[in-house]
C-alpha cells in the first residue's frame, strides 16, 4: 500500500537512515508500518534494525510490528491485528443492550473521525448467538449478521448500511431500512417500512407498511452462517505466543526485567521503545501510563489485576500488541491508544473470567472466552471481539478501519499455500482461496462480513456517505 508525498514524512525517513548508524529510533507516523513515501510517492525502505535470530538490536528499532509465531508459520503481530478485527463488534455468543446500538467508521491514516463525514461507515456487526435490545435505535455503520435463531423484537428504528443477515423472525415496532442485500430466515413483522435498497432473500412472509424492495424480492431457503471465527480451531493461541515469548525476548538487549509491573505502586510510567518484551503479570495499586514510541509486543505471562487505571500513550506511527495468558481486571480507566489512531492498540486475552470494561475503551480487544459487560452506557473507540457481550444501557462505536492495514510491510514470508483452511491466516485484504492467500473473486471468497472489491477483502461501504 503507498502513501502519498508528505514533508514530514520524508524528513523522519531521513532522520531513520541516520539512525541505523546512530544509537535511536524514529517512528513513521504512516499508519502503514515499515513503509514511508520519497519524493516520487514511492515507498522508501528503513532499514529495520532485526538481528540475525529475529530480535531488537540495541542500535535502533524496527518500522514494522514485532514478529511472532503462529501454529504454522512466522508471521507479525500487526497481521494478527488486520486479520481478526475486520468488524467494530463481533460476539461468539450474544449481544445484550437495555438501550441503543450505534457503529461508525473512518481511516485514522486520513485524519481523525469527524461526526457526519462522508465515509463513516465500514463498521460491521457479527452476532454469532442471538441480539435483544429492551429499547432504542439499532443504526449498524456496515453490515449486520445475527446467527442464532432467536427471535428479535425491536422497539425502535432498525438500520443496516450493509448487508443484513438474520436467521430467526423480526418484529420491529419501527422503521427497518438496508443499504444494500437482506436474507432473512425467518418471518418479518414491521409497523413502520421495511426498505431494502438491494435484493432480498427472506424464508417467511414480509409484513410491513410498506415493503421496498429495489431489487429481486425471492421466497427461498435461507441459511445465515456464523460471521465470528469462534471455532476452537479458530481462535488464536494466545498461552502459546506468550510461552514463545517467555523463552525468546528483548528484555535483556532492551534492559527490561519480567517483574517490572509486577508490583505497581502509586502513579508509575514506564517507556518501551520496541521489541518483544516479556512480563510476569501486572499487579498492584495504582495509575499506571505505559508510553509506546515504536512498535512493541508485549507478552503477560499471568493476568492484568490492577486497583488503578492503565493507559499506554502511542506516539505517531508507533504500535503496541498487549497479550494476556491470563486475565484482565483493571478498577479504573483502561485505554490502549488515543481517540485519534485506535487501531494503534491492541490487547488479546486468552483468560475466561468476565471483564468489565469502563467508558470510553479505546483500542481493539480479542477476549473470545470471556463475558464482557459495561455497567453504563459504553464508547468504544476501536472495537471488540469478545464471548457474550452486555451493556448496561447504549453502546457506540467509532470503528478505525486503519487496523486492517496493520502488519503491511511485515518482514515475515506470506502465509505458505495449503494452510489457510482458516480465515485468519490471511490479511492485508487478501482471501483464502483453494488454501492459498490470494484475490478475492466474489464475496463469498472474504472471512466475516467484509466485501471483495478489485481483488481485496474490504468493509462495505454505503454508497453515497453518511444517512
Amino acid at each position: 500500500m503507498r502513501l502519498p508525498a508528505d514533508k514530514p514524512l520524508v524528513r523522519c525517513a531521513h532522520l531513520c537512515l541516520l539512525l541505523v548508524m546512530g544509537a535511536s529510533a524514529c517512528s513513521v507516523s504512516d499508519g502503514v508500518l515499515g513503509s514511508i513515501a520519497g519524493g516520487d510517492g514511492l515507498p522508501v525502505t528503513v532499514d529495520g534494525g532485526i538481528t540475525s535470530d529475529g530480535g531488537v538490536s540495541v542500535a535502533t528499532c524496527p518500522l514494522t510490528s514485532p514478529r511472532v509465531t503462529i501454529a504454522t508459520h512466522d508471521t507479525c503481530s500487526g497481521r494478527l491485528a488486520a486479520s481478526r478485527f475486520s468488524n467494530a463488534l463481533c460476539t461468539c455468543g450474544n449481544l445484550q443492550l437495555s438501550n441503543s446500538l450505534s457503529t461508525h467508521g473512518f481511516d485514522s491514516r486520513q485524519g481523525p473521525y469527524q461526526v457526519g463525514q462522508s465515509d463513516d461507515s465500514g463498521a460491521a456487526v457479527g452476532v454469532n448467538g442471538n441480539y435483544s435490545l429492551l429499547a432504542g435505535a439499532t443504526t449498524v455503520g456496515g453490515s449486520f449478521s445475527i446467527a442464532g435463531g432467536g427471535d428479535l423484537q425491536r422497539v425502535g428504528q432498525l438500520q443496516s448500511r450493509g448487508d443484513f443477515y438474520c436467521a430467526g423472525n423480526i418484529l420491529v415496532a419501527g422503521p427497518a431500512t438496508v443499504s444494500r442485500n437482506a436474507w432473512l430466515g425467518g418471518n418479518f413483522s414491521g409497523l413502520g417500512a421495511l426498505t431494502v435498497d438491494g435484493d432480498c432473500h427472506h424464508v417467511g412472509l414480509l409484513t410491513a407498511l410498506p415493503v421496498s424492495v429495489a431489487g429481486t424480492n425471492q421466497r427461498q431457503p435461507v441459511i445465515v452462517a456464523k460471521p465470528c471465527p469462534c471455532a476452537v480451531s479458530d481462535l488464536l493461541d494466545i498461552s502459546a505466543l506468550v510461552d514463545a515469548a517467555k523463552v525468546k525476548n528483548d528484555n535483556d538487549s532492551l534492559g527490561v526485567s519480567g517483574d517490572r509491573l509486577a508490583s505497581v505502586a502509586g502513579a508509575d510510567e514506564w517507556t518501551l521503545s520496541c521489541g518483544r518484551i516479556y512480563l510476569s503479570q501486572i499487579s498492584g495499586v495504582g495509575n499506571l501510563i505505559i508510553h509506546v514510541t515504536g512498535m512493541v509486543a508485549l507478552f503477560i505471562d499471568g493476568s492484568i489485576n490492577l486497583v488503578g487505571s492503565l493507559s499506554f500513550d502511542v506516539v505517531p506511527g508507533a504500535e503496541i500488541d498487549v497479550f494476556v495468558k491470563g486475565d484482565l481486571n483493571v478498577q479504573g480507566a483502561l485505554s490502549l491508544a488515543g481517540k485519534d489512531r485506535p487501531a494503534a492498540g491492541r490487547l488479546w486475552v486468552g483468560g475466561k473470567n468476565a471483564i468489565t470494561l469502563p467508558s470510553p475503551w479505546i483500542g481493539n480487544l480479542y477476549a473470545p472466552q470471556a463475558h464482557v459487560s459495561a455497567t453504563v452506557g459504553l464508547e468504544v473507540w476501536g472495537s471488540i471481539f469478545v464471548g457474550d457481550f452486555a451493556g448496561g444501557a447504549y453502546a457506540s462505536f467509532i470503528f478505525d478501519r486503519a487496523v486492517l492495514a496493520a502488519g503491511a510491510n511485515c518482514e515475515a514470508p506470506r502465509p505458505p499455500a495449503g494452510v489457510c483452511s482458516q480465515c485468519q491466516w490471511c490479511s492485508g485484504g487478501a482471501a483464502c482461496v483453494a488454501e492459498s492467500c490470494g484475490p478475492c473473486q466474489t464475496d463469498g471468497d472474504c472471512c466475516s462480513l467484509s466485501s471483495c472489491s478489485n481483488g481485496s477483502c474490504v468493509p462495505l461501504l454505503e454508497a453515497g456517505g453518511t444517512s
